[in-house]
This record gives C-alpha cells, structure tokens and sequence, in this order.
C-alpha cells in the first residue's frame, strides 16, 4: 500500500511514518520544507531512509497533487493549537490565546480556520478527485482532536476541527477516519508533555461525572468534564492506531481516545 503523509515530519507525523515503514508500507511525506524528521539531538534515525520525503505546499495543488493521486492512502495531520507560535514563548503562547478569540475574518477565516480547516479540505479533495473509482476503499485519515481544551485554548480551535470532519463525512466514494486524540504525549522528543499526561491520567481514575444535566454539550464545562474521562496518549499509540484503522476497512468517522487505544493494542 502507498501512503502519503501530509506533515509525515512533526511530532506526530513522523510517528505515523515511522509505523507504516514498520508495516511495510510505502511512505511519502509531504510538507512544507520537504526535510527527513530529526531527533531533538539532530540524529536521523534509520527508518527514515525507507521514507520519500518531499516538499509541498497544500494550498497550491500542483506541488502534491501527483503524490496524492498515486496513493492509496492519506493521512492529514497538519493541524495548530494556537493562532502563534507558542513554542517561542509565554509572551507568544498568550499572544495567540489573545488572537484565538478574535472573531475570523468573514472572508478568509483565521489562522485555525485555515490550518486546522481549509488545509484538510483541500488536501481530501484532491485525494477525491484523483480515485480511480469510488467504489475502491479510499482510506482518509484526519487528525482532529477531543473537546477537553476549553477554555484555555479558544473554541475556534474546536471549532474548525469539527468543521473539517464534517466535510469530510460527506465526500463521496471516500473513507473518512477522524482521530480525535487528546493530549499526546512523547517522553523523549517533548519530555515536558509528559507531565500534564501523568495528570490527566491520575484525574481519569476518579469517580467524577461525564456530564452535568442541563449542560450543554458545546458549553466549556462540558469541555472540561471530557478532560477528566479522555486519557493522554503515547503518540506511538496514535500512529499505531491511525495505521490500523487504515487497513480495517470496518473503521469510519469519528474515533475517540478509548477506540484508538483499543485499534493500536490489536
């Protein structure tokens, strides 16, 4: 099977490569520097060579569209927690906590609406209109995330992941799988993650409820009652499950933190 990974070199994304290299798949990478993943340490480790890994652009087509049309496979994992880059700084990450809760531009949306929204549309459509038939299984995969943000982290960031997901359920002759992870944790290539990880662990094992009668379910409570019942997970899990849902052809729409546990143990 070939499998193209938009972002097959993030945190998660190089993950994913890693696992499907691991199953014998044939990997493409598609992302903005067209650069192998590295450790923190700068090391390359040796799975990268069985990778192709190519530069893209996914708002211009013509810079990816040939991969995605020899592919079997997409799995999209572009996707932005903040409107900045919260990897800079305090003064950054509030910034972008600032930005977040702006209303987007009527036109073009903002920086969630383009990333986490746009950029999954775009790509999916030309896996769509690149299938040979529709009757073919056409795997997609969309890395979308569980509500248990709010409200620290602006609704729209939510929001437009939803958005994304809704569109791609109503492509036809497609498979759309959405992952909806909570927080991910590695202990080696993000150390600090582990830390809020073994947090919500701990809170996941107390009888606290699910839900509040009255409460609706879009509300910031509901939100933060979901951190409390949705475990961190490994992102080693996260690719493991996002390959498996891959190649079970059973699996379609949304997948919550509990069903990609049990995708990746099988």
């Amino acid at each position: 099977m070939r499998l193209a990974i938009v972002g097959g070199n993030g945190f998660l994304g190089s993950a994913i490569s890693k696992a499907a290299v691991g199953r014998g798949l044939q990997v493409t990478s598609l992302s903005q520097s067209g650069r192998p993943f590295k450790t923190p340490s700068g090391h390359q480790p040796k799975w990268t060579n069985e990778v192709k890994w190519l530069a893209g652009d996914v708002f211009n087509e013509e810079s990816y569209s040939a991969v995605i049309k020899e592919s079997d496979a997409v799995v999209h994992t572009l996707g932005i927690l903040l409107e900045s880059d919260y990897k800079a700084g305090p003064l950054s990450a509030l910034q972008g906590l600032i930005q977040g809760r702006s209303p987007p531009n009527p036109i073009t949306g903002g920086l969630y609406e383009r990333v986490n929204r746009d950029a999954a549309i775009r790509v999916s459509e030309v896996f769509q209109r690149t299938r040979v038939s529709n009757t073919d299984d056409n795997p997609f995969v969309y890395i979308s995330a569980s509500d248990i943000f709010r409200p620290l982290i602006p609704s729209r960031y939510i929001s437009s992941k939803r958005a994304a997901e809704e569109h791609l359920l109503g492509l036809e002759g497609i498979r759309a799988i959405n992952l909806r992870p909570g927080l991910m944790y590695h202990p080696h290539t993000r150390p600090l993650s582990t830390i809020p990880a073994t947090v919500i662990d701990v809170l996941n094992k107390l009888p606290l409820p699910r839900s509040i009668q009255g409460i609706s379910e879009h509300s910031d409570l509901q939100s933060m009652l979901n951190l409390l019942h949705t475990n961190a997970l490994h992102i080693d899990t996260v690719a493991n499950a996002a390959i498996e849902a891959i190649q079970d052809r059973s699996v379609v729409g949304s997948v919550d933190a509990n069903a990609m546990k049990a995708l990746a143990w099988k």
